[in-house]
């Protein structure tokens, strides 16, 4: 299960990563199955040892802040029109 979840938190961070340049450089994207990619490495996670799940739960903390810059770089190359007030 640990190497299950590890390439799932691969995948994860280098779509996120991926998602994030395309979209500083304003160039299209679709974020669709995103979700469903973090449920599975979620699930994954939980599916490990408790030790092995803790350290890996670090991974997904992690994570949050790459889907942050990720928000960011969205919200920085939005139209005007679609950007939050």
């Amino acid at each position: 299960p640990e190497l299950r979840a590890a390439r799932a938190l691969d995948r994860l961070e280098a779509t996120i990563r991926l998602a994030a340049a395309l979209a500083r450089a304003s160039r299209p994207l679709d974020l669709s199955g995103l979700d469903e990619e973090a449920g599975r490495a979620c699930a994954y996670v939980l599916d490990c040892d408790p030790a092995t799940g803790r350290r890996l739960a670090a991974r997904l903390t992690a994570l949050l802040a790459e889907v942050d810059a990720l928000l960011a770089a969205l919200q920085q190359n939005a139209p005007p029109s679609c950007r939050p007030r």
